[in-house]
């Protein structure tokens, strides 16, 4: 009985430590001097059908304390009346110039063709890549991500929120939970695929090496694809601080299942994806097991008035609740995530459910719906 009660309070540890929240170096990026000289660069900005939104991005881009030159690269549709008129009202200001995305892109995903024109239209190398939903949270931003534009590296990820009002917890967690993943490979040297836009990329190397060719046949993944094909080990650098992070809005229902269904459909096609599934699938495994077992000692003790095993299996159970949740709750707090302490122990256990219920899903899509090589 001795051996079982120390095998829950092992159990209990491995679980706790086995954790991508604990992996992740929260490391804060020394914040730059008034007087270090950073690169120009070029901020390409895509556009919705959104004026409104339109207006408040550029607001929170035009007004970043840089003390280098900046341009603001708008894409967008020539039909978009609206969006023209924003545009036209802020004619005056040199830094903004717009591209227009043709009608029609037949063998290529609108959103590859407008990143693809706007690196074209770009005048400088660093490339910061910004989507129709997301905006600066704070005036230091481009600052912070422009502190790591140097000559040692090619792409520097950073972080996006979902905003609160307009967010489920459950999305807030999944991007905090898939980002501790990502950003920590980013950190050992050679980042895997982006979760979300904040990042930045040379536009050399995009132009070099054709942009998305390889990749033209999936109608989504446009992030994935480009960080997965220019990551060059130990040229790759992130930066966490809550000044660099961005907000987006949140996604709607049909949105966040095509994102993740296309994600299943194309994520054998990026390079590096087998180590970086195998790590996940090992961590809830472990993580669902351990609770299994602590649970299945504690029924066991209980049903054979075993004491000494109810008050280990108890202890090991709290000890795991409380260490994962802490953990959980540090890189939240750090993302401000804004996530719910005694939510945080039911969203990571559900983690394996919702993949498991989108790989279903899959089985019964139509697959046409994931290329963009359609007759």
């Amino acid at each position: 009985m001795l051996y079982i009660c120390i095998a829950c309070i092992l159990t209990a540890l491995v679980a706790a430590l086995i954790n991508p929240f604990l992996r992740l170096r929260l490391k804060q990026h020394e914040k730059p001097a008034e007087k270090v000289e950073m690169p120009p660069v070029s901020i390409i900005m895509l556009s919705d059908r959104d004026a409104h939104k339109l207006d408040q991005r550029l607001d929170a881009v035009l007004s970043q304390d840089y003390n280098q030159p900046f341009e603001v690269i708008v894409i967008t549709e020539k039909s978009d009346s609206e969006v023209q008129d924003v545009l036209k009202r802020r004619a005056s200001d040199a830094r903004i110039r717009s591209t227009f995305v043709p009608l029609s892109s037949r063998y290529m995903s609108r959103t590859k063709l407008a990143v693809t024109l706007g690196v074209k239209a770009a005048q400088f190398e660093w490339i910061i890549l910004l989507d129709a939903n997301t905006r600066p949270q704070s005036s230091k931003w481009l600052q912070n991500m422009g502190s790591h534009m140097t000559d040692n590296h090619n792409i520097i990820l950073g972080y996006s929120n979902y905003g609160i009002s307009d967010s489920k917890a459950y999305h807030r967690f999944e991007r905090l939970f898939t980002a501790s993943y990502l950003l920590r490979r980013a950190q050992r040297g050679l980042p895997y695929r982006a979760n979300s836009t904040n990042f930045a990329f040379r536009k050399s190397e995009f132009i070099r090496q054709d942009g998305y060719r390889g990749n033209l046949q999936f109608a989504r993944g446009e992030y994935d694809f480009l960080i997965n094909k220019y990551a060059r080990k130990g040229a790759s650098d992130i930066e966490i601080s809550p000044e660099a992070m961005t907000v987006e809005a949140g996604p709607y229902s049909k949105q966040w299942r095509d994102t993740h269904l296309s994600y299943l459909y194309h994520h054998k096609s990026l390079k590096r994806w087998f180590p970086m599934h195998m790590l996940t699938i090992l961590d809830q495994t472990i993580l669902h097991i351990s609770y299994c077992f602590l649970v299945a000692a504690l029924v066991y003790a209980i049903v054979n008035s075993q004491w000494l095993l109810v008050g280990a299996a108890t202890a090991s159970l709290l000890l795991l609740l409380v260490l994962r949740t802490w953990l959980a709750h540090r890189v939240a707090h750090t993302f401000n995530a804004h996530l719910s302490v005694a939510l945080l122990p039911l969203l990571e256990l559900s983690i394996t459910w919702h993949s498991l219920w989108f790989r279903l899903r899959l089985l019964f899509a139509d697959k046409i719906d994931f290329t963009s090589h359609r007759l």
